[in-house]
């Protein structure tokens, strides 16, 4: 809902309410944190993988890859 938000109006604060009281403020920027930290979650195996094995064509079928 707030991503929606920020998008249709541009805004980049909106305060966060609890029972009709002002309570905090989010930013866009807090959201952009939130993704990017979830993207590195999801990324962090792979790249761990692609340091464990480098990109390219194996030399025989199941061989690792050595340049």
């Amino acid at each position: 809902m707030a991503y929606r938000t920020f998008r249709r109006t541009g805004v980049r604060r909106l305060p966060v309410l609890d029972g009709g009281r002002v309570v905090g403020v989010l930013t866009i920027d807090d959201l952009f944190l939130d993704v990017f930290r979830r993207l590195a979650d999801l990324l962090g195996p792979i790249a761990w993988s692609m340091l464990q094995e480098p990109p390219g064509r194996p030399s025989a079928a199941g061989a690792r890859y050595e340049p």
